[in-house]
């Protein structure tokens, strides 16, 4: 079946129900429904994939809808029709040898019927130097490095002025045999047969190419086949894959909570036994980054929350991540679980929706939220949040000062915490601390609700205390102590003139 052109021959669109997750004991999975059915069981099989079946290679085929995951809103792998794209039969016109090829992400999620945000090019039979003329003729266009061979075309057509991705066919020369992100070499050569480009990526459903020129789908390594089965698979050999670059790694955790997939029993086998690799250091610097693993850990968290944390887990990846013991022992708790936060205490769902801190349903991925209900859990103290956060270089993804000062407060009876401090370190991130609170289902929420909330009420009122009243005062400990004490009867509605704050001042 075609589908590029016009007219609904151009067009494939097929629906389909829900797709399965399998249980138990090969391929591994972590859908809801494998959740709540084996909460305990961390290995699953796909009953369309046995160990033993091999994957046959697929070059060039027309579009085959037995290889399809379906998906019921269907899908269209018109790219024909997109905006972005109006250049690429122009381009080809003046480029009779040339080839244009949709890859990665964007073929993926058109076959799964997802919307496709970003699209990736790879153009061949054409040097370097006449595309890069080509495409600053026809809009903006820069290369961001030699490393990678890219170039980054905005079309004068669109004003909305997107970027896609363009390279020539690539292949990848390892210059270090312990698996670092950034330790191979990106040969391109425009005359490289898009199936050698393709066998450089990581994973199976995301070496699959659209070839605009022919029309049809170049699939060397079954792409689609483990798109229907649901299944994260890698190129070829996996232990080759992960020794070419560790970071693959997280990114097949990474994409089975984003895509909602298990992860091959092979490759899946390999990936436990390599994950020890995340730690390795080579000339005195961690092969995998911190920063690296951080932003991959953080993406998985936000697509799948439990489903990250059991991954992780099971894998070994956890425990490169987290040293204490509490955490190795961690178990996902329910509010971790949970999609979304319910607000199931009326009183306190009331207050926080009259000052619009949060509101019913309201969405948890927000990742300062999700670091919040975890570190609540896995460390003892602030402090240890802290410390864990900055060493993973989390600062460049979160506010770890907003985590820190929630999980410091969770951790804390509010007795302890005069109005002054809740004003100065809780007030600003007062609709995280809410919701943290009412996901936790906290057992002081009450109290500090309460505390927070009046602060809220009266801290527009400025100090009534001047730098000249406290000029008897020597600076140190005892006169933070002293300021915070005056205006914490302010915020309680104590006193509310300067006279009565000077005269709370002679008392200390």
């Amino acid at each position: 079946t075609k589908f590029g052109g016009g007219g609904k021959r151009g067009r494939a669109k097929i629906h389909s129900p829900q797709p399965p997750f399998f249980l138990p004991a090969r391929a591994f999975s972590f859908g809801s429904a494998a959740r709540s059915a084996a909460s305990c069981q961390f290995l699953g099989i796909s009953d369309k994939m046995s160990s033993s079946q091999t994957v046959k290679t697929h070059h060039r085929h027309r579009f085959d809808e037995r290889f399809l995951c379906y998906d019921r809103r269907g899908m269209n792998l018109d790219f024909r029709h997109s905006p972005l794209l109006t250049w690429a039969d122009p381009f080809l016109s003046d480029h009779p040898s040339a080839q244009l090829y949709v890859v990665g992400g964007a073929v993926r999620d058109a076959i799964r019927g997802r919307d496709v945000k970003d699209v990736d090019l790879v153009i061949g039979g054409v040097k370097a130097e006449a595309l890069e003329a080509w495409l600053g003729e026809h809009g903006t266009v820069s290369f961001v490095g030699k490393r990678f061979g890219v170039w980054k075309f905005a079309p004068h057509h669109d004003p909305s002025n997107p970027q896609i991705d363009i390279a020539l066919p690539r292949k990848d020369v390892s210059i270090g045999g312990d698996g670092g992100y950034r330790q191979f070499l990106v040969e391109s050569d425009p005359n490289l047969p898009i199936e050698e480009d393709l066998a450089r990526r990581d994973f199976t459903v995301n070496a699959i190419a659209y070839d605009w020129r022919r029309d049809e789908l170049v699939d060397p390594f079954g792409g689609q086949s483990d798109l229907k089965a649901q299944l994260i698979r890698a190129v070829g050999n996996p232990a080759l894959r992960f020794r070419e670059d560790s970071s693959r790694l997280l990114r097949a955790l990474r994409f089975a909570c984003t895509l909602g997939f298990s992860i091959e029993e092979k490759t899946w086998s390999v990936l436990k036994q390599m994950t020890p690799r995340l730690s390795l250091e080579a000339g005195g610097r961690r092969i995998v980054a911190r920063e690296l693993m951080a932003e991959e850990f953080v993406k998985t968290l936000e697509a799948d929350p439990a489903r990250c944390i059991e991954l992780y887990q099971a894998s070994g990846a956890w425990n490169e991540l987290f040293s204490n013991g509490s955490a190795r022992g961690f178990t996902v708790p329910g509010f971790i679980r949970q999609s979304r936060i319910r607000l199931c205490r009326t009183d306190v769902a009331t207050d926080l929706q009259m000052y619009g801190w949060i509101q019913r349903d309201t969405d948890s991925d927000r990742r300062e939220l999700l670091f919040v209900l975890l570190c609540y859990r896995v460390f003892k103290s602030a402090g240890e949040t802290y410390d864990w956060l900055h060493l993973w270089r989390f600062e460049t993804v979160a506010d770890v000062k907003a985590v820190v000062a929630v999980v410091r407060a969770m951790q804390t009876d509010p007795r302890r915490v005069n109005l002054a401090q809740i004003e100065r370190q809780l007030l600003p991130y007062r609709e995280l601390f809410s919701q943290a609170l009412i996901a936790t289902n906290h057992p002081h929420a009450r109290q500090w609700l309460d505390r927070l909330i009046l602060v809220q009420r009266t801290h527009d009122a400025p100090p009534l205390l001047e730098r000249i009243d406290l000029t008897d005062i020597p600076d140190g400990p005892k006169r933070g102590e002293i300021v915070n004490a005056v205006r914490s009867a302010q915020l309680a509605g104590e006193i509310s003139t300067r006279e009565e704050a000077l005269a709370l001042l002679k008392q200390f």
